[in-house]
């Protein structure tokens, strides 16, 4: 979800980059194609709907017509949630980490040691 997220911010970036140095008659008539200025279709659009939900098809629409607006408020809110996400990924991997010495421990006492002699 998080590389989903970033590929999406990068592609979309680009794009905000591109529209900032055109003109007002070429920004105008810019339009995305189902692509959203990405190398794929799903990966992109997965994004604007884990982000947007039920109204993710109102602002894919809004990203492939007027880009000019869409594509702003969007990205922002990504790089947004991108942030958040980490944090969240952080968190959990920090007690993933620490369940997982537990266990490991729990595992490590409960077998007896082995000796040469057993050998």
């Amino acid at each position: 979800m998080i590389e989903t997220n970033a590929s999406a911010i990068s592609a979309l970036g680009a794009v905000e980059k591109k529209m900032g140095v055109m003109s007002r008659a070429k920004l105008s008539n810019f339009q995305l194609d189902d692509r959203l200025g990405g190398d794929s279709i799903v990966l992109n659009q997965n994004s604007v709907k884990r982000l947007y939900g039920e109204k993710a098809p109102d602002i894919i629409q809004g990203l492939k017509r007027q880009p000019a607006i869409a594509v702003p408020v969007v990205l922002k809110r990504m790089k947004f949630k991108q942030k958040e996400w980490r944090k969240c990924q952080g968190a959990f991997n920090s007690v993933w980490r620490n369940d997982m010495e537990q266990v490991l421990s729990d595992i490590s006492s409960s077998i007896p040691s082995l000796s040469k002699t057993s050998f």
